[in-house]
């Protein structure tokens, strides 16, 4: 019987002792704020319903990368006086878009109509010094042939 005793008494005090780790165990999940006591839970804030503007800054770091590229590039050089668009701004077809200073542009314009006004009377005038040299060259012709320095038929 004693050894019977001695198991009794050792289930009792394994018994014992989880019955006290179950306690401390309790004990401190009490505490800590796991079983009732500690703080009720957090606070949230709440509102009513309704249409606003939520304003809100994000910072982030990327590349945009626009849907369609378009380059744009002018029939004539010159620097840019105006830019009644603006950037990211929907535009239409024919749309002015740059306004380039003129005065480059009309100035080249109209030097090259003064260099072509002035070669189109060229030919004419080189067909007038063709006239005008030939009867003098028929002169000198007869003269020649007068010296016979030279023979008929040139």
């Amino acid at each position: 019987m004693a050894q019977q005793q001695s198991a009794t008494q050792r289930i009792l005090k394994i018994a014992g002792g989880l019955a006290v780790l179950l306690v401390l165990g309790v004990a401190g999940l009490w505490w800590m704020g796991g079983l009732g006591g500690g703080e009720e839970g957090m606070r949230v804030e709440t509102a009513e319903v309704e249409r606003r503007d939520i304003t809100q800054q994000v910072t982030a770091f990327g590349r945009v990368q626009p849907e369609r590229e378009i380059t744009i590039s002018p029939d004539v050089p010159g620097e840019i006086v105006a830019l009644p668009v603006e950037e990211g701004e929907r535009v239409q077809r024919g749309q002015l878009l740059a306004k380039i200073e003129a005065k480059d542009y009309v100035a080249q314009t109209q030097q090259q109509a003064r260099g072509r006004a002035a070669g189109a009377g060229q030919p004419a005038r080189a067909q007038g010094r063709l006239g005008t040299g030939a009867p003098e060259i028929r002169a000198q012709e007869k003269a020649l042939r007068e010296r016979d320095d030279l023979a008929p038929g040139f």
